[in-house]
């Protein structure tokens, strides 16, 4: 019994979670996608970014900056 409680507790949360609002703006639609999904807010309202994406920014920031130092600087 515990289980099914837990069940449509769990799918009540998803549908909400994925209730698309069609009032939205771009703007929204993009920081909720950017957003953390664990820890969206913390404590004083700030913004948190996906560490996922924060972290295949800076990947991508450094074999940038690899790549243009690599392919720029003749030894």
């Amino acid at each position: 019994m515990k289980r099914d409680a837990q069940t449509k507790e769990m799918r009540d949360r998803l549908a909400i979670y994925l209730e698309q609002d069609t009032g939205q703006s771009l703007t929204d639609m993009l920081r909720r996608m950017v957003e953390d999904p664990i820890r969206p807010r913390s404590e004083a309202e700030r913004f948190r970014i996906s560490p996922t994406l924060l972290l295949l920014g800076v990947l991508s920031a450094f074999s940038l900056g690899a790549f243009l130092y690599f392919s720029l600087v003749r030894p």
